[in-house]
């Protein structure tokens, strides 16, 4: 089996750029420096395939917001509408009627799958929907 002395360990280490602490990295050629991100703590990324993020949407929240946050824990038949559409953001626009009538028009453009699919239910023709 393959075994390192502690310096040899040391030398591949700097010479891969890591060093001891790991919070900053030196790059190769010496003059840049490129820090880690503290990965304990969640991070938030707008990402198409994970529309709604683990961490809140606002990391401060003002004293109304506060008093909202703990009533939402009781019963929600307490709370008035408003209150329940003020505890979450707005709904997204790719949901929205006008988006997806939009979409189904750039499908229909782009005859994305046209044989059995959602494209072979249009007829190019007569710009309608076959019956």
């Amino acid at each position: 089996m393959f075994q390192l002395s502690a310096r040899c360990v040391g030398s591949l280490l700097a010479r891969r750029g890591i060093t001891a602490s790991g919070r900053v990295r030196a790059a190769s050629h010496g003059h840049e420096m490129a820090k880690q991100e503290d990965m304990s703590l969640p991070m938030y990324c707008d990402r198409r395939d994970v529309p709604l993020p683990d961490i809140p949407f606002q990391r401060t929240l003002s004293s109304p917001q506060l008093s909202l946050k703990q009533r939402e824990g009781g019963s929600w038949k307490e709370l008035s509408m408003d209150e329940k559409i003020a505890l979450y953001p707005p709904k997204p626009h790719t949901l929205t009627e006008d988006w997806k009538a939009l979409q189904a028009k750039r499908m229909i453009d782009m005859r994305i799958n046209p044989v059995e699919g959602f494209s072979s239910k249009w007829d190019y023709e007569k710009k309608q929907w076959k019956k």
